[in-house]
């Protein structure tokens, strides 16, 4: 997993964050801490790899997604840019990733016991192993008003170059925020087993506890 310090626009969440991964987050589209970008008390945890489709493209190619963890709130925000340039913030709260991790050990049984459909290019299950619900940002120009709605993750796999990525896929959101007419794009994030184990390291709780006692 790369893990890349560095300064970012992140959520605002409360002084002496702590890190309580059996607190149930309650929040709606319009909290304060999520709008806020300053950052005040979160610990940004690094980079990870993520597979995205370009604009006119099937292909898969590699960016790097960062990750930011609010303690005081136990969400970890995840930002990466999808087609069309469109900045994408995923607010994962502890059940999300839970659902992520079991989503992952499912798939890598599956794998592991070629229990995986072959064939045809797109073939595959988008919700084969689970789903969950967060609320995302998205917004085009850094000074651009950010939408904001809730969304689903749909946990499964798809073969792209006969290749089975499994799949995080994020489903469309109203914006309830900027333009209740406008809606988000459904989303695809592709991982490799090695991407996805990354990403399911860094949601892990003892790497948020160390990241909340190195702040």
């Amino acid at each position: 997993m790369k893990v890349h310090f560095f300064p970012l626009l992140v959520i605002l969440v409360l002084a002496n964050a702590s890190c309580a991964s059996n607190k149930a987050a309650s929040f709606d589209e319009n909290d304060d801490f999520l709008a806020d970008d300053s950052g005040t008390g979160s610990v940004t945890l690094g980079n990870v790899e993520v597979g995205i489709t370009k604009a006119f493209s099937s292909a898969v190619s590699k960016q790097d997604a960062v990750a930011v963890y609010d303690g005081a709130n136990d969400i970890v925000a995840l930002e990466f840019q999808s087609a069309g340039a469109v900045h994408n913030r995923q607010f994962w709260t502890a059940g999300a990733r839970e659902t992520f991790i079991k989503a992952l050990a499912q798939y890598e049984t599956d794998y592991e016991a070629r229990n995986l459909p072959t064939g045809f290019l797109t073939s595959g299950k988008r919700n084969a192993y689970g789903k969950a619900e967060i609320l995302i940002h998205w917004w085009a120009l850094s000074f651009s008003n950010r939408a904001r709605g809730r969304s689903r993750l749909d946990f499964g796999y798809l073969f792209k170059d006969r290749n089975p990525y499994f799949t995080v896929t994020q489903g469309e959101a109203k914006d309830t925020y900027v333009n209740t007419k406008n809606s988000s794009a459904q989303v695809t994030l592709y991982f490799t087993r090695a991407m996805a184990q990354d990403l399911a390291a860094l949601f892990a709780e003892e790497n948020l506890y160390a990241a909340i006692s190195r702040r």
